[in-house]
């Protein structure tokens, strides 16, 4: 069961590949940004609403075919979700959690369903719609009515999105609206800590090439790269790229190819196949995390490896072969703003 507070303890003792415990620390360390959406929630209800008005005048018969039509399914699995956290929540914060602690707790609730999450292979369809929530009714038909197999699958990822759309209201601040009298002083004290904000990498004289043991070697980023790969290294600009990197990359080397192939066909890097460059300037920005060198090349040689495999031609012109490529990278070009429009 979805709302079990048993959820706390899942994933403690089980063992995750390289790649998803990388997903993992990236989706706990943003989650508030990835699921803090109460405006969207409240226009999915007004949405539905109107959806649901428009039925007054149909048959049973219409009313039924209605009430499983992709839009209505999606905004029903996400307010059960969110409504099911809210039953859970109140009931441990009486019974058992209402003190200095609770806080905490939920947090680390949350980070166990995260856990959970990513490991379902379509989770990243949400990431894609909270950034385009206006095309939120094509991305749920897509989500629902696809194909079987995700469709066995959509209504479990929802309602764990309403989960954590809940918990993470209620870990920012707005427990008072659900009716707890939670005390956020020490909570807030150590919020940073508990988002687990990834550290900016410091700069070096140049890049370590010596025979010492590149698991263990630190990595350190050189900042004297950025203006060598990026057209424009003002605030602007680096907070586009920021923008971006949190709501696409998710720890997938996959999608920090295509963010680098949206940068480039949308004239803001210099060159198109300098990936050392790119993922180094990232790493020097603090916009995502490299600890040692042998990390650092398994990033660029997995970058190169997707990037190889793409066409060279604008993204727009990419034949339906690489459709969920092109849309990705539209998402992302959409992201960048009007100020750094497609040109290819």
């Amino acid at each position: 069961m979805i709302g079990s507070f048993d959820e706390r303890n899942i994933g403690c003792d089980m063992r995750y590949s390289a790649g998803l415990t990388r997903r993992i620390d990236y989706l706990q360390q943003h989650a508030n940004e990835m699921f803090l959406f109460d405006d969207f929630l409240s226009r999915l209800r007004r949405d539905s609403l109107q959806i649901l008005n428009a039925s007054a005048g149909q048959t049973n018969m219409e009313c039924c075919q209605l009430m499983q039509h992709s839009d209505i399914c999606f905004v029903h699995d996400m307010l059960y979700g969110y409504q099911q956290k809210y039953t859970d929540i109140q009931t441990v914060y009486k019974t058992r959690f209402e003190d200095k602690y609770f806080l905490q707790d939920l947090h680390q609730w949350r980070n166990r369903l995260i856990e959970q999450y990513a490991m379902l292979d379509i989770s990243d369809w949400w990431s894609q719609l909270i950034c385009n929530t206006d095309s939120w009714r094509v991305m749920v038909r897509r989500l629902y009515e696809t194909q079987s197999l995700i469709d066995c699958n959509a209504s479990k990822l929802v309602m764990l999105i309403g989960n954590l759309g809940f918990m993470t209201s209620v870990l920012t601040g707005h427990g008072g609206e659900f009716g707890l009298d939670i005390d956020y002083s020490d909570f807030h004290s150590m919020n940073k800590v508990l988002q687990g904000v990834a550290p900016v990498m410091t700069s070096r004289e140049s890049v370590i090439d010596n025979k010492e043991d590149l698991s263990t070697t630190g990595f350190e980023a050189d900042e004297r790269v950025i203006p060598k790969c990026f057209k424009f290294t003002n605030d602007y600009a680096k907070e586009s790229v920021s923008r971006i990197v949190n709501s696409f990359y998710q720890g997938s080397y996959a999608n920090l190819a295509l963010i680098e192939v949206t940068l480039f066909h949308h004239q803001q890097l210099k060159k198109r196949n300098s990936h050392k460059a790119f993922v180094m300037s990232l790493v020097a920005w603090g916009m995502i995390e490299v600890t040692t060198e042998v990390e650092f090349i398994k990033i660029v040689r997995a970058v190169n490896d997707k990037y190889k495999r793409l066409p060279e031609e604008g993204y727009h012109e990419w034949n339906d072969n690489y459709k969920n490529e092109r849309l990705s990278c539209e998402r992302i070009g959409k992201r960048l703003g009007p100020t750094m429009p497609y040109q290819q």
